[in-house]
């Protein structure tokens, strides 16, 4: 049997259906697969199973993607829209 070491989430098939921009729908990927599968202890603050602590720059560099040369970024106002 093979052990998934860096873990894994089950992610409803409706999210699909709902009309969600792109930002929001990979937003809510990146939460989930950022989120902690057990309690951690961060700069003196415990971080709970199921949470994660992100700021909008990081969330925008995480979800950042290459366009010909240039390194594209969802800017800061469809960021908090999305959340």
């Amino acid at each position: 049997m093979n052990n998934i070491r860096s873990g894994y989430y089950l992610k409803p098939r409706w999210i699909h259906e709902i009309p969600l921009p792109p930002c929001a729908r990979e937003i809510y990927d990146y939460f989930l697969s950022e989120a902690n599968f057990e309690d951690r202890i961060s700069s003196g603050k415990t971080i709970k199973r199921g949470q994660c602590v992100r700021t909008y720059t990081d969330i925008q560099k995480a979800l950042s993607w290459n366009q010909g040369y240039r390194k594209k970024y969802y800017t800061r106002h469809q960021t908090e829209n999305a959340m």
